[in-house]
């Protein structure tokens, strides 16, 4: 994963595993002065489990999604923080957009409730259930209602379609998904879609893709697979027949002749 700046106060940087601080002092590894941060504002750790905002005591606001946060939370591709007044974005470290699946590979919808959720903009706290499909925009016809004049072309479709749950820009910019520039995506359980100040996430607990790459198949090293030598049919069957033959007799032996007979 990688942390960007929005507005470009510091350059965009890696997040390995381990920890790193955002502050105005200079022995963090992001260091903004003239922001309103704290010595260190903020501690990212990042481990096995996931990215972890840790907020130290005495720091200023702390929003993440504009949700205030006052001690620890876990982040998400796509998740934009509020450090006093430095933004920073949370993204994959991917350039490329992620890719729209086979719509034939296998996945188990049974029991799975997609739901797409505003947590900013205007549809913040509002939720919206997926049967079919959603349309975003500013226009007629659009289920959620993106009232914003910078939007008026904007036109986004989110569908159920053979057992996948896939989004579409169909009209104006594109999206980002998880922080990255998109127009034709397959969206997975906690994926953010941010369109200009509206963000959602689409929360279906269960909802399991596996994406497939035509090609794939052709990576694969050709492998010669030795068959088995051949045995003589006619050959194994005699021995069997003989060692048979052989069984009976000294059974039929030891039944005669055997210990008690006599």
């Amino acid at each position: 994963m990688r942390l960007t700046f929005p507005n470009g106060e510091h350059p965009a940087i890696e997040l390995p595993e381990g920890e790193l601080g955002i502050g105005s002092g200079d022995a963090n590894r992001v260091c903004v002065k003239g922001a309103g941060l704290a010595e260190t504002h903020v501690r990212l750790k990042r481990d096995p489990k996931g990215l972890w905002l840790r907020v130290n005591e005495g720091s200023g606001a702390v929003h993440v999604n504009a949700r205030p946060v006052h001690a620890l939370a876990m982040l998400r591709p796509g998740d934009l923080l509020c450090l006093g007044h430095l933004q920073a974005q949370v993204c994959l470290a991917r350039e490329a957009n992620r890719p729209v699946a086979d719509a034939q590979a296998p996945l188990a919808m049974a029991g799975v409730r997609v739901v797409l959720r505003g947590v900013s903009g205007a549809t913040s706290g509002r939720s919206f259930s997926l049967s079919e499909r959603l349309v975003l925009g500013a226009g007629a016809g659009a289920d959620i209602q993106l009232d914003d004049p910078a939007l008026s072309d904007a036109r986004v479709e989110v569908v159920l379609e053979g057992a996948r749950v896939l989004l579409r820009v169909t009209g104006g910019d594109a999206v980002e998904v998880n922080g990255l520039p998109c127009r034709d995506a397959v969206l997975e359980h906690g994926d953010q879609i941010v369109v200009e100040q509206q963000r959602f996430v689409l929360e279906a607990p269960g909802l399991a893709v596996h994406h497939a790459k035509a090609g794939d198949a052709g990576d694969l090293p050709d492998v010669e697979i030795e068959q088995p030598a051949r045995a003589d049919t006619a050959s194994t069957v005699w021995w069997l027949i003989a060692a048979a033959m052989t069984l009976a007799a000294i059974i039929t032996a030891l039944l005669l002749y055997g210990p008690g007979r006599g």
